[in-house]
């Protein structure tokens, strides 16, 4: 009878450590699988975040391309600002413009390569004192001195021509435009 009791109390504890392993065995599995799923998570996580990475990388990359742009234009911006307003500054100075006399071939050079001509004559809207006008800007934002002359016709007519006072030929009129008629 003792040798049942001890046999059964031997089965008894072998059953319940049974039981406790098959319980620990069971509780690991189940962690495991857990840990497994958090790791498939974390790797898709790191994965999603990688793309992403690489997205923003090559949106900054373009940002930087238009950000360079935009800076070469700001500073072409500037310069040109920069230059109207040394005009400002001279034209309120009351200074007159560094103007030279040209060269007769300097002159016939500037008209040659003046667009003025190729402007359309419009009865009272665009005429002689326009085209003489239009050269002589041109020709004092190139530097060189240009005169505006109005010449009186009989019949109170007028038309408007240029002078260049060449520093070989002396003093040349032009007309910047075929007078019409």
């Amino acid at each position: 009878m003792m040798r049942e009791t001890v046999i059964w109390s031997y089965t008894v504890i072998a059953g319940i450590l049974l039981v406790w392993v098959a319980w620990q065995c069971y509780a690991n599995f189940t962690e495991m699988d857990s840990i497994r799923k958090e790791t498939e998570n974390l790797e898709n996580h790191y994965y999603n975040l990688e793309k992403t990475l690489e997205n923003l990388t090559v949106k900054r990359d373009i940002l930087l391309t238009e950000l360079s742009d935009v800076e070469s234009k700001v500073n072409n911006t500037k310069e040109k600002l920069q230059h109207l307003q040394d005009k400002i500054n001279k034209l309120r100075s009351r200074d007159k413009y560094m103007l030279h006399d040209p060269s007769y071939a300097e002159a016939v050079e500037f008209i040659g390569r003046d667009k003025t001509d190729g402007n359309e004559y419009v009865e009272n809207e665009y005429v002689c004192t326009h085209f003489a006008r239009d050269v002589n800007n041109h020709a004092e934002s190139e530097g060189i001195r240009c005169g505006f002359v109005i010449i009186n016709l009989t019949g109170n007519a007028n038309h408007a021509i240029i002078a260049f006072n060449t520093t070989d030929r002396g003093l040349v009129f032009l007309n910047p435009r075929p007078m019409k008629g």
